[in-house]
């Protein structure tokens, strides 16, 4: 078992002395190993687009899940210049943005490079390495800058809470654009361990027998994925054979769903994190999973993490694995390797006794209700242990008694009776909510709008209910 190292290097290339001809990554089933991969990022530097006079200008890539897609993110890796990964979804209005935010200078599509006309953008940081797009709910973007140190620093901390085996071979399931899989790459580069790349759907047989002939123990889900993947567990009595772990972020879980998975044996280990402290801050130890679920926590301070609440209960984050800072901003940090600061998140906590942390929501998404403050990812928490209730939001319109009345809406589950369901949901409500919590209506949908990585899309949450209000 290898384990990052403070100072390991984040090229592929170095890494590979000692295990040249093993197994670092599995794309579509072909094996490649760190000889054949280190060939490829050579060839890949050879034409690799630097500005002479702006050699630290960034550069942006489609984050493609393909060989030709990962090989140049390795080599970005390799160069240690500034690189913006975009995510392939995103549509080309989304893509000039972000490339003109970043001041890119050449756009990699999948295929070929291609020059952009993007001006040069003041704020780089000197040890900026990658720049990431915040999945922000309310669409409006930051652009996250991380050093090798950083990334490093959270590759080391992910694997003293979950040690890496022997054996293990990490699922790329999370588009590695995004802070969650992109640590996926880092922490099996650091470790010499392989990524294996597949694509479908965790509800489907066939993609989960492709994913157990490639030996996959690990994987990192959001809840929307771990919903199919227990889907599967249900149909079919079994879970991925081979499987050791599951890391779960990105977005509220709930009880339900965490309960379930320990009823499947698939070990989940629940974590809060963010793209500005390079993915996890906080997770569930492994020990976690050997007992049944019965709060919605997410687990530990990583090792060398510091959190504090203020007196909004506001959560607070010092770590190693801090980003840089954002692209336009000041630095927070001078260096990649200096004392990072107190970092204050836009989520409110709380921290239990024994260290336990739990994420009760957004401070931006509080509503105001009779001069009560509510939390909606809380709430939805309770309404979705539910047995009718498939997903739900809740939304504050605007009324002239409340200030904010509270709107549900629910996509019930398929035995759902409709004609009960508002009713028991109250008087569910009322068994788990203080009053001013409790729903004033409940507006069925047939799904919710969801962003990229499964969080809920709030701003589109909240033009449902005003549309469905209006009808």
């Amino acid at each position: 078992m290898v384990a990052p190292t403070d100072d390991a290097p984040l090229d592929l290339r170095l890494c590979s002395a000692g295990v040249d001809e093993q197994c670092a990554l599995v794309v579509d089933a072909v094996p490649y190993t760190f000889r054949a991969l280190s060939q490829l990022i050579d060839q890949a530097l050879a034409s690799w687009p630097v500005h002479p006079e702006q050699p630290r200008a960034p550069v942006a890539l489609r984050a493609v899940p393909t060989l030709r897609g990962l090989v140049h993110f390795y080599a970005a890796l390799a160069l240690d210049a500034p690189c913006l990964l975009i995510h392939p979804r995103f549509s080309p209005r989304q893509v000039a943005d972000l490339i003109d935010t970043a001041g890119a200078r050449a756009y990699f599509d999948g295929e070929t490079w291609t020059a952009t006309t993007a001006a040069q953008v003041e704020g780089v940081h000197p040890q900026a390495a990658l720049l990431l797009a915040t999945s922000g709910t309310t669409g409006q973007y930051k652009l996250v800058q991380h050093s090798h140190a950083t990334l490093r620093a959270a590759a080391r901390m992910s694997a003293c809470n979950l040690p890496f085996a022997d054996s293990d071979r990490w699922l790329l399931s999370l588009p590695y654009a995004h802070v969650g899989g992109v640590s996926v790459l880092v922490r099996c580069l650091l470790a010499r361990k392989p990524v294996v790349v597949a694509h479908g759907s965790f509800a489907d047989p066939a993609f989960i027998q492709a994913v157990e002939q490639q030996g996959c123990s690990l994987y990192s889900l959001v809840p929307t994925q771990l919903h199919d993947l227990l889907s599967y567990c249900q149909r079919w009595g079994t879970r991925p054979k081979g499987l050791r772990h599951v890391l779960v972020g990105g977005a509220p879980a709930t009880l339900r769903l965490r309960r379930l998975a320990h009823e499947h044996g698939l070990r989940a280990l629940f974590t809060y994190g963010m793209t500005e402290a390079g993915s996890q801050i906080t997770t569930q130890r492994p020990d976690a999973t050997l007992a049944e679920p019965q709060a919605l926590d997410a687990g530990y301070a990583l090792d060398g993490v510091d959190l504090r609440l203020d007196e909004k209960r506001r959560l607070w984050v010092r770590s190693p694995s801090l980003m840089l800072g954002y692209l336009g901003d000041p630095a927070l940090r001078s260096s990649a390797t200096a004392e990072p600061p107190w970092f204050m998140t836009n989520d409110r906590a709380i921290i239990h006794p024994d260290g336990r942390v739990q994420i009760l929501g957004r401070t931006d998404h509080l509503l105001i209700t009779g001069g009560e403050n509510v939390d909606p990812e809380w709430v939805e928490q309770i309404l979705g242990e539910h047995p009718w209730v498939q997903e739900v939001a809740v939304c504050g319109l605007p009324d002239p008694r409340w200030g904010e009345r509270l709107v549900a809406l629910v996509v019930p589950s398929a035995d759902a009776p409709m004609d009960r369901l508002t009713s028991d949901l109250q008087s569910f409500g009322r068994q788990h909510l203080p009053p001013f919590a409790l729903f004033k209506e409940l507006r069925v949908v047939a799904r919710l709008p969801r962003l990229g990585i499964g969080k809920l899309d709030r701003t589109a949450a909240l033009a449902m209910a005003q549309a469905l209000e209006s009808r």
